[in-house]
């Protein structure tokens, strides 16, 4: 047989898992987390991926038609939205958009771990109407 060296360290590590069965402490430890965390651990996901489809819908009916590139002339958050094909340092932030449902995904991920989520709302702000925040800000309370 050819296997990966790598393969081995894998299958070898798989062993030591049926030895925790033959413990009894160690198959509770085990049974806890397998049966009660995991399962918990699958509900939370799911919800998660309900909230997010629904955000990611609402946000394509709602932004799709909009293009943030180059938009917030004379504001404070201009240069994160700039774009120049000679320029080395774009900002990038016109790519999160809600163009489609791919697109929409990343961009709530982005809004959910706070990267930056004030300035793609005062994006949106300046391109739509200052009634686009509350749905950025009840994203971010959700």
């Amino acid at each position: 047989m050819r296997l990966p060296f790598s393969f081995v360290f894998v299958l070898r590590s798989t062993h030591l898992l049926r030895l925790l069965q033959h413990q009894r402490r160690y198959s509770d430890i085990m049974g806890a987390f397998i049966f009660i965390i995991v399962k918990r651990f699958v509900s939370l996901s799911i919800v998660v991926l309900i909230v997010y489809y629904m955000y990611a819908i609402l946000g394509m009916e709602l932004f799709s038609a909009y293009d943030l590139t180059n938009c917030c002339k004379n504001t404070s958050i201009e240069q994160y939205f700039a774009y120049s094909p000679n320029a080395t340092l774009n900002g990038y932030y016109y790519l999160n958009n809600f163009s489609d449902i791919v697109v929409s995904y990343v961009t709530l991920f982005e809004l959910m771990v706070v990267n930056n989520w004030f300035i793609l709302m005062d994006g949106y702000a300046s391109v739509t109407s200052d009634w686009s925040r509350l749905y950025f800000m009840s994203f971010y309370i959700m």
